[in-house]
């Protein structure tokens, strides 16, 4: 009779414990490492609906998303060579939302760039 309680006790365990384990390998990572992408800054699209999109040393182009003080910022350095510092985004077909916004009609063809800082190459 021991042998069965200590046969269940070490089940019990061994669940708990691989729960946890399988939990914890796939958890996600909630804090994403900065990224940085050189290029400069092109409009693209028809005014009143034109974009700007950051357009890389090998020809990929990528849709800025910001919060509408730094991208004013961003085009008013638009010309020069920068690096910019955040992350990368999803392609074309995946639904993208950031702070309430979709930004899924203004793609390039690259996916996104979500801007954090960026410093201007002169």
């Amino acid at each position: 009779m021991k042998k069965l309680k200590g046969l269940k006790f070490f089940t019990l365990l061994l669940f708990i414990f691989g729960g946890m384990a399988m939990m914890t390998s796939f958890s996600k990572n909630k804090a994403p490492q900065e990224e940085s992408l050189t290029g400069v800054i092109e409009m693209y699209g028809n005014e009143p609906f034109s974009y700007p999109c950051i357009k890389d040393a090998e020809g990929k182009i990528y849709t800025i998303v910001a919060s509408e003080e730094l991208t004013e910022e961003i085009l008013k350095n638009s010309g020069y060579r920068m690096t910019f510092k955040g992350h990368y985004q999803p392609e074309i077909g995946e639904e993208l939302e950031i702070d309430g916004k979709k930004f899924v009609h203004n793609a390039s063809k690259n996916g996104f760039f979500e801007v954090i800082s960026f410093t201007v190459e002169k």
